[in-house]
């Protein structure tokens, strides 16, 4: 007998461990995909989550650990922002939709579960073990359910395979209700059809910010079941064919067994949500959808190479930064080209492109858009045109769009930047000539109180410190003083040297807010006095009560940062911080002084172009190849905190890429890129669109050597810098340093 007993546990084993391994294959067989790690920054500050995504996909189908509240936010308790802390012991369903590396919870919406034994709504925690991550992919035991999930997506669906080893009976639970919001909201289901509800969940207020979406969703099993019903309030509901409120379905299996579920999304309607998953799942197997999106991933993050033998950890935090740099802005349109407005109830439709949404602009304007730019121009375009009709429509840019909400979150007017880069580049707008005069009477209104502050900013040439509706007045006038620049770029290429003039002068009186005697920029009050007194280390501001309790608020007059971290954010006016600070000799020392003492940090956006402004000095040029190789390999690992702070709808990670390719584009408008120094001996890509392969080479020992010499197409590079127009034709860029 027990021989018996004896060959039923390994029976047992056996199908655990196989389901271990199910798919591991499908991964493996790839030629780069296989080195994302999307486990890298869901601890520590990173804010990302492991789930299955498509690239710029809609659905991200990614289990919850915590759920947290804006109290729990403010006191410094455990952060998740998308629904997931590396580590936490307990998982508590899986939503369908989540942001990447933002600070504030939003979506998670809606959350599929499984119950076994008792139908009890509302109560999914189980403890987990041998949890998988991928790209494209996501694999968990659930241990105290018995049940081995395995999920992975399309752009607007996501396909779920549960197996059960419990023999009693089995539930799925749709919840239309629970989400990662700070704000409870209602939800809705009904019935569709004998296997699959639809309903909505509604979500929003992001950051306290008030913005509301619903999600809508259309949910099938495809595999049979023993019966099928409704709760609200936890309670279930006898022959129930649609309720409102604390709502949600479930789907009864019974024993042991594999079944399949899939759920359609859309921000349109719950009849989009079923055309989108009945066009991209259908009646396909889970294997079959999952080789096409891990195919997918292979094949977009195969646009760089790294022809370097070994090196398997380093291509591991490469790969994985690529990966959460393609997560957003992401699609919002539905396969039949339709997408929920801006700031306005109703829905658009373009069937020829494809609508993104997600635009943390005052993150990614300073990085991830000039990637996309170089590397996937593509989704650039399709960007462009969404940003474009946004602003044509609304009458004035988005600063931080959230799939038809506006947040209105941080300073500035960073679409000026993005659409004045991709129009400094080369791509289309339909309507270029009147998106500029939308741009131009944005910027120029000295009564628009969606640019806050710009009568004082015009008029004085900075933003007192105080002025009604300003977050950090220095802060916001560099921003403006940098976007106007890029827009009078905008203007010159349309031949509007008039008003080119007006926003170039004006993008220059950022310099009346820098004090030449303390060498930083600094606050003025209405009167023009400098503020008293002043301590430019600081991150708290005392006039201000909500300083003490948001972490990161900011020093007086600054944005999440203080004096040090925004001095040198005028990548439009190097010449001029030069000027300022007296000489080049001096302006690197003013850098340097900063590095050594602690004041940068890489996470602060405004902070990201510092160390490559550092090759302004030639006598800094090896300091700063030693200060990007300090921040490579300190700041980014292969570890769960792998990521320096809050990834920022991938900015963080788009500036890992660029560091290791070995240059930055310090300006993107301006179209120009630094060298820094490439962590890879040998690189190459194909420039999408001309098919113009661009190679980087390296001698370096980064051990021993930092170059000398940086080669493009057998010349040496003028003013250390490459443009973007000469690298999208492709060539050969070489780094060779001393000793060899």
């Amino acid at each position: 007998m027990k021989y018996i007993f004896f060959i039923f546990f390994l029976l047992l084993a056996s199908i655990s461990v196989g389901q271990t391994g199910k798919y591991d294959e499908v991964i493996a067989n790839t030629r780069v995909a296989h080195f994302v790690n999307p486990f890298i920054g869901t601890a520590g500050e990173g804010s990302t989550f492991p789930g299955a995504v498509s690239p710029w996909g809609m659905v991200s189908a990614s289990p919850h650990t915590t759920y947290t509240s804006q109290m729990g936010y403010m006191t410094g308790k455990t952060i998740a922002p998308a629904g997931y802390y590396y580590g936490e012991p307990l998982i508590n369903g899986f939503g369908q939709t989540h942001l990447s590396g933002v600070a504030c919870p939003a979506l998670g919406a809606p959350v599929i579960a499984i119950n076994t034994g008792k139908l009890t709504p509302g109560k999914y925690a189980s403890s987990y073990s041998d949890e998988i991550a991928r790209a494209g992919y996501y694999s968990v035991l659930l241990n105290d359910v018995k049940t081995r999930v395995h999920v992975t997506t399309t752009i607007h669906a996501a396909f779920y395979q549960f197996v059960f080893q419990s023999k009693g009976r089995n539930y799925i639970l749709l919840d239309a209700y629970l989400n990662l919001s700070w704000t409870k909201h209602d939800g809705h289901v009904e019935r569709a059809g004998k296997n699959a509800w639809a309903g909505w969940s509604q979500t929003g207020n992001l950051c306290s910010q008030g913005d509301r979406q619903k999600v809508y969703f259309y949910v099938r099993s495809l595999s049979p079941f023993s019966k099928t019903g409704m709760w609200r309030s936890k309670k279930i509901l006898p022959e129930t064919y649609q309720a409102t409120g604390n709502v949600g379905a479930w789907f009864a299996y019974a024993g042991q067994g594999t079944v399949d579920v899939a759920i359609g999304i859309s921000y349109v309607s719950m009849k989009n949500a079923k055309e989108n998953l009945e066009k991209e799942i259908g009646n396909k197997n889970f294997r079959t959808v999952l080789q096409k999106n891990v195919a997918r991933w292979d094949l977009v993050l195969s646009r760089i190479r790294i022809l370097d033998k070994g090196r398997e950890e380093e291509k591991e935090i490469f790969y994985t930064a690529l990966y959460h740099a393609l997560l957003h802005p992401n699609i919002v349109s539905d396969v039949n080209g339709e997408y929920p407005l801006y700031e306005v109830p109703g829905t658009g439709k373009n069937t020829e492109h494809p609508r993104y949404g997600l635009f943390s602009l005052w993150d990614t304007y300073r990085n991830l858009h000039a990637l996309l730019s170089l590397f996937y121009p593509e989704q650039q375009q399709d960007m462009l045109y969404t940003l474009e009709d946004i602003t044509l429509t609304a009458g004035h840019p988005p600063r931080w769009e959230i799939y038809g909400s506006e947040i209105n979150l941080m300073v500035g007017d960073p679409a000026e930047a993005v659409l004045s880069e991709g129009f400094a580049k080369g791509f289309h707008f339909r309507q270029p000539e009147k998106l500029f005069e939308v741009l131009y009477q944005n910027a120029t209104n000295l009564h628009n109180t969606w640019r806050p502050g710009n009568r004082e900013y015009w008029e004085r040439g900075y933003i007192p410190r105080k002025t009604k509706n300003v977050w950090g007045s220095v802060s916001t006038t560099l921003e403006y003083s940098y976007h106007d620049w890029c827009l009078a770029e905008f203007a010159r290429k349309l031949g509007k040297e008039k008003e080119a003039a007006i926003l170039e002068e004006q993008s220059k009186r950022w310099r009346t807010l820098f004090d030449e005697q303390c060498e930083i920029v600094r606050p003025r009050n209405h009167k023009g006095e400098w503020i008293k007194p002043f301590d430019p280390a600081a991150l708290k501001d005392h006039t201000i009560l909500l300083s003490y309790f948001l972490k990161n608020h900011g020093g007086p007059g600054f944005v999440e940062g203080n004096a040090y971290q925004y001095t040198f954010m005028a990548p439009h006016d190097i010449k001029g911080l030069i000027e300022l600070s007296g000489s080049v000799n001096t302006f690197g020392r003013h850098l340097e002084y900063i590095f050594e003492n602690g004041y940068f940090t890489l996470w602060n956006e405004p902070d990201m172009l510092y160390p490559y402004l550092l090759a302004t000095d030639p006598s800094r040029i090896t300091y700063m190849q030693q200060q990007l190789q300090h921040l490579r390999s300190v700041y980014f690992t292969t570890s769960s905190d792998g990521i320096p702070g809050n990834d920022d709808a991938g900015t963080l990670s788009a500036w890992y890429i660029f560091t290791a390719l070995g240059f930055y584009p310090v300006n993107p408008t301006g179209g120009q890129y630094v060298p820094g120094i490439p962590l890879f001996n040998n690189m190459e890509t194909v420039i999408p669109g001309s098919g113009a392969l661009l190679r980087i080479t390296s001698d370096l020992d980064l051990q021993k050597d930092h170059w000398v010499k940086v080669i493009f197409d057998d010349k040496p590079l003028e003013k250390n810098s490459l443009s973007h127009s000469s690298i999208i034709k492709g060539g050969h860029l070489i780094f060779t340093g001393q000793g060899h």
